[in-house]
């Protein structure tokens, strides 16, 4: 019993429907409108909660590593430097070249106290006078400034020139003779001090 209507039936369902291309366009164009972009994709990948299970010896292991790399940038920071390094930080120095010890030479320090200056650098026999070639750190907000010069074993005449203009024998040294310049400081390096 086969009932030619039921076999036309059959083959229209088994068979494939037929395709509207317009129809195909319209949907796939609303699909690409509405697709999220590459952003928000991956925004959300970033984003979705995911387990991660990690051994307990790997996660010490990590953990003594962030440690071991916290310890070593404090000590790093707050490790004291050289005189010749705190020279080689400072740019405008001549000395900025020299990142390690100058054979021979000794560290001298210099200091001024000067709380109205905005400026003070340290002129000499050491660096041709140039008033620019050392300047001084201020040290606080006391007004005390400072500048540590290695310098070898000698003689050596400076001043301090505050601001640009003002230029100042060091208060705490000997005086050294006056030239047309004015009065001048005296420090001694070396054997002989």
């Amino acid at each position: 019993m086969h009932d030619p209507v039921w076999a036309e039936i059959e083959r229209e369902l088994k068979g494939a429907p037929p395709v509207d291309d317009a129809a195909v366009d319209r949907i796939l164009r609303e699909v690409r409108l509405h697709r999220p972009g590459a952003a928000r994709r991956l925004w959300r990948w970033l984003t979705r909660p995911r387990v991660v299970r990690v051994a307990p010896l790997w996660a010490m292991g990590g953990a003594a590593a962030v440690a071991a790399g916290i310890w070593l940038a404090a000590s790093l920071a707050s490790a004291p430097s050289s005189p010749a390094a705190a020279l080689a930080s400072d740019s405008s120095s001549p000395a900025a070249a020299v990142d390690r010890p100058i054979p021979g030479a000794h560290p001298v320090q210099f200091v001024l106290v000067a709380p109205e200056a905005a400026r003070v650098t340290l002129a000499g026999d050491f660096n041709d006078w140039d008033r620019d070639a050392t300047p001084l750190r201020r040290a606080g907000a006391n007004g005390v400034w400072s500048v540590v010069v290695p310098l070898q074993s000698g003689r050596y005449r400076y001043v301090f020139i505050v601001d640009g203009t003002r230029w100042i024998p060091d208060a705490a040294a000997a005086r050294g003779p006056e030239d047309d310049f004015g009065p001048s400081s005296v420090v001694l390096v070396g054997e002989s001090t």
